[in-house]
């Protein structure tokens, strides 16, 4: 009987030890991993090469009046565009400040809208509907960038899930970061 009590015992304290460390784990998932935006962004620039053409900083008084990001929202921002008006990449990365997360992802989806609506060019009406916006915890992106190439521009359709796939790259290096 002893024997048999101490096998449960044994047993009972395995599992509430698994218990304690899987409810550790669960948590780590709501934090935010500490990542170098620079870095990052590098990665992007990389994943596109000649091809990365929002190459041209936006400071910080066009980010909030064009784009609705105000400097009170974040502690570091990376925001390029193209220089030629013709071409519809941007590239916004943000690390929000504290308490400011939910504040960061409005913003960003406002600045989505706005690079949509920016759009005048017929080709660039397409391409600006894959935009994407990412946020994980502090850290949140919107970008539209690439150009595919053999772009069939009499399919609307074909050109969308081209676009599509370009902007993937940047999100596959985005998420890379946070897994």
């Amino acid at each position: 009987m002893k024997k048999v009590f101490s096998v449960m015992l044994a047993v009972l304290m395995t599992a509430a030890l698994a218990l304690s460390f899987s409810g550790c784990g669960g948590n780590s998932q709501q934090e935010t991993k500490d990542i170098d935006l620079e870095k990052l962004h590098q990665d992007v620039i990389a994943a596109y090469g000649e091809g990365y053409t929002a190459n041209m900083a936006i400071d910080a008084a066009t980010l909030e009046t064009v784009y609705g990001i105000s400097e009170d929202l974040y502690d570091e921002c990376i925001a390029e565009t193209a220089m030629i008006s013709a071409q519809t990449d941007f590239f916004i990365a943000l690390k929000a400040k504290d308490g400011k997360a939910e504040e960061m992802k409005t913003a960003l989806e406002k600045a989505k809208e706005a690079i949509v609506a920016s759009a005048f060019y017929p080709a660039n009406q397409v391409k600006v509907q894959s935009t994407q916006v990412i946020v994980h915890g502090d850290y949140g992106f919107v970008f539209v960038l690439g150009y595919p190439e053999n772009l069939n521009e009499e399919d609307e359709e074909a050109m969308r899930a081209a676009y599509d796939a370009e902007n993937q790259k940047a999100a596959d290096v985005i998420e890379s970061y946070f897994k």
